[in-house]
């Protein structure tokens, strides 16, 4: 699916301010390091564009959810000035 959104960011990125990035599609073991980490690289990928980052509010769903450090990763990237 990458590579879709890729071709697309390419092609029409100038038209395009925010990314909606599902980091809900990775482990419901991700910790906020490595949400970190994938946040870094989407954003990498995506320049110029603001990367919204998401969890899922479906039960057993992935990623990094409220209750294991969603917001306190969200604090970090706020703090270093990568989220407004």
């Amino acid at each position: 699916v990458q590579s879709h959104y890729l071709a697309l960011w390419k092609r029409y990125g100038q038209a395009i301010d925010y990314v909606n990035f599902q980091f809900y599609a990775y482990s419901a073991n991700t910790t906020i390091s490595q949400f970190i980490k994938y946040y870094n690289k989407q954003a990498a990928l995506y320049t110029g564009g603001k990367v919204l980052i998401s969890f899922t509010s479906a039960n057993g769903g992935g990623g990094l959810s409220p209750k294991n450090a969603f917001f306190q990763a969200a604090r970090e990237l706020k703090k270093s000035g990568k989220l407004e």
